[in-house]
Parts: C-alpha cells; structure tokens; sequence
C-alpha cells in the first residue's frame, strides 16, 4: 500500500480541500439549524452567513465612509446606498435602537456576507459589514486603496487588535488578522465620531 494513503484523510486533502470539507459542513450545519427559506434580512451566526453567501445576495454596494455621518437616518441611508433594500427592525440585542440589515453580493469590490447598519435615536451610530473569511486580506488592500495608510492600530493586548482609519464622520475598523476559522467572518465596522473608543496607538510607534 502507498505510504500516502496511511496518511489521515485530512493530510492526504490538503489545504484546499480542507476548506472545501469546512465549507459542506458549514452548509450542512445551516440545513440542520434551518428548515425552509431564511430571511435574508434576519441577523443570523457566521456559519449561516457564510451557507447563504453561495445562494443569495443583492447588488453590489460602495460604502463610501468619508460620507457616512451621525446625521443620516433611514431615508439618508436607503439613498446612500443607492436604493440597497434594507430590512430595518428593532435591535435584536439593543431593543431602544433600530438594526437596518442587507446582503449586498460585494461592498467597495470586496465579496461580502451582510452589511448591518445602528441607528440609535433613529440616526447612524454603527455600520458593519461581515466579510467571508478568505477575503480578509482582499478588504485590507482595498481599504488601503480607498482610506490610504491607517491612522492608528488598537492596542495589542485586546481581545481582538484592529486597524483603524480615522474619517470625518468617525472611524473605521478592521480585525487585524482573520484568525483560523474559516466559517468566522472578519468584520469592518464604522463608527460614528460621538461613540468611537478614543485609545488608538500610533502604528509607527506602537504607543499612544
């Protein structure tokens, strides 16, 4: 017998078809959790997310960040995004604020999962948009290209370190790796100037 085929399965798959075996179980996972057709719209785990990604999705959307404000309510924002359909609905873990959701096909070029928009007092507080895992270093180079160099990165000892852009509105966020799952979505978020976090390090000195 060839020494090859003593080697696990998952060795003799390689990379590739690693992910290919993540990916049907992530699919088979969603046709367990979910019987019938799911809202899109719905705020749903990464895992669905990522099934849904393959079978639906709307046209492609430009986030255009220097132009999002805490001005914009509902209406500012269903004209921002060019007539993007946006199911908004109370907050499902923040009730007193309102969570407008969508599935653009792509944002900014990028293949992308869902774009959630906060609305606290019915203006913009928050906007997410969940990025398939394997187009995490695809998002940084196109925010590179459209937001130029970072400003800042958080602190290394976070949870999570994030890259950050500053724009007139607020700023932007960007997970600084995808991590090793690739049924977990990375996630660039903007937030508004009144609710952004005001401890940044400088990426050349790496301080405050």
């Amino acid at each position: 017998m060839s020494p090859k085929r003593n080697r696990p399965l998952l060795l003799r798959l390689g990379v590739w078809g690693y992910l290919g075996l993540a990916l049907l179980l992530g699919l088979w996972a969603e046709v367990w959790q979910h019987s019938g057709m799911v809202n899109p719209t719905e705020p749903a785990d990464d895992v669905a997310l990522v099934a849904r990604h393959f079978t639906h999705g709307e046209k492609p959307v430009a986030m255009r960040y220097a132009q999002l404000s805490a001005q914009m309510d509902e209406a500012a924002l269903k004209a921002h995004f060019d007539g993007l359909p946006l199911g908004c609905a109370p907050a499902q873990h923040q009730p007193s604020q309102t969570e407008c959701l969508a599935t653009p096909d792509q944002v900014d070029g990028v293949s992308a999962l869902q774009l959630r928009l906060l609305l606290a007092d019915g203006h913009l507080s928050e906007a997410t948009v969940l990025l398939p895992w394997w187009r995490h270093h695809t998002a940084l180079r196109a925010l590179l290209r459209d937001l130029g160099a970072a400003h800042a990165l958080s602190p290394e000892n976070e949870p999570q370190p994030q890259i950050i852009w500053r724009v007139p509105g607020g700023e932007v966020r960007l997970n600084r790796a995808p991590g090793f799952d690739p049924l977990h979505a990375s996630r660039i978020v903007w937030r508004a100037a009144e609710i952004a976090p005001a401890a940044l390090v400088n990426p050349a000195t790496k301080s405050p």
